[in-house]
């Protein structure tokens, strides 16, 4: 938690340092899914990750990247129950990549959506449900894809689960 408010002053200065490298993000963004499937496992949720087969090249800060990508899928993993599905999509286009993290579970309410990328800021789900957490880790992820000159959005109705969109 100290070093994700350290960060955040650095991103308010300009400071934090993006390290871009070439690097095949299908692969990547396989391994960084499976690494969080004991978490998925320990509370009964479906974890899967849908990606072309191929190499997804691109140029991207690894360790950003991963930052967003574990924060969208762990969030996903805390707020959904047991037997629910999260999944993460990487879907290659001609000018962007879209990264995807769906779940089924309850949503999140419409008037909780306008704050959600907004730091310090906790959601609760559409029953009402607070889960623990310090309320940066989306604003972290808003930035990472500011970052890398892209966007994070949020599709939720109550009761159908959740998208987030990082493009």
């Amino acid at each position: 938690l100290v070093n994700e408010i350290l960060d955040f002053a650095r991103l308010d200065e300009g400071r934090i340092p993006v390290n871009v490298a070439q690097m095949d993000l299908a692969a990547f963004v396989e391994e960084a899914t499976g690494s969080l499937k004991p978490l998925a496992d320990r509370r009964k949720v479906h974890l899967s990750c849908e990606r072309p087969r191929r190499a997804v090249p691109a140029r991207v800060d690894p360790k950003l990247v991963r930052r967003a990508l574990v924060n969208l899928v762990v969030n996903a993993i805390k707020y959904v129950d047991p037997g629910d599905r999260v999944t993460v999509r990487l879907v290659p286009g001609k000018r962007e990549i879209l990264l995807e993290v769906a779940d089924t579970g309850p949503g999140i309410d419409e008037s909780e959506r306008y704050r959600i990328f907004e730091r310090f800021q906790r959601a609760s789900d559409a029953r009402g449900r607070l889960v623990e957490g310090s309320g940066i880790g989306l604003a972290m992820v808003k930035d990472i894809a500011t970052l890398h000159g892209g966007s994070v959005e949020l599709e939720s109705a109550a009761g159908q689960g959740a998208t987030f969109r990082l493009r």
